[in-house]
């Protein structure tokens, strides 16, 4: 069997990013970008345990302080994809944590109905957050709003996010 050095991982957005993988220390480039710390699960299963951002990948990566911890989780590997602009680098990451949910991350979980994606490029896929992830369910039933009224106030909060973008 034959192993690439590289791999796709796939944002919530749907869009797909091809990263590199670093087996070494020495493979890790000196340039921004987004870094993920990897599980191999069974059937090769690979699986997402820390996702971060980093002006200088190898500076943030060697001597990682999570990267102790995301090896006890079962990480062996790295992967990296180099990203120059600061703006992208911070959609990337926000995109690949709000669809992979990495253990070892404070996750991006929506808190209530009208929780949106902070970057403005995520929020223009974004649905409401009670059609996405069922927050009215979670919610005590004397505290819930009608339906249509979590509707316009997801409506006002994304549309005032936009304008504010």
């Amino acid at each position: 069997m034959m192993f690439s050095n590289k791999h796709r991982w796939r944002g919530e957005t749907g869009e797909t990013w091809r990263f590199s993988i670093a087996r070494e220390d020495a493979d890790i480039p000196d340039a921004g970008g987004i870094y993920i710390m990897v599980k191999r699960n069974w059937r090769f299963r690979l699986t997402p345990i820390y996702i971060g951002k980093a002006s200088n990948l190898r500076s943030r990566l060697i001597g990682h302080e999570r990267w102790q911890e995301a090896r006890a989780k079962g990480a062996r590997r790295r992967h990296y994809l180099c990203v120059r602009s600061e703006s992208k680098r911070q959609r990337i990451e926000e995109d690949l944590i709000r669809h992979y949910r990495p253990q070892l991350n404070a996750v991006l979980k929506p808190k209530d109905p009208c929780d949106a994606p902070n970057h403005k490029d995520l929020k223009r896929r974004w649905m409401c957050a009670d059609e996405y992830w069922g927050l009215g369910a979670y919610a005590p039933k004397s505290k819930q709003a009608p339906k249509s009224a979590q509707k316009n106030q997801a409506k006002a909060y994304y549309e005032s996010g936009q304008k504010a973008a």
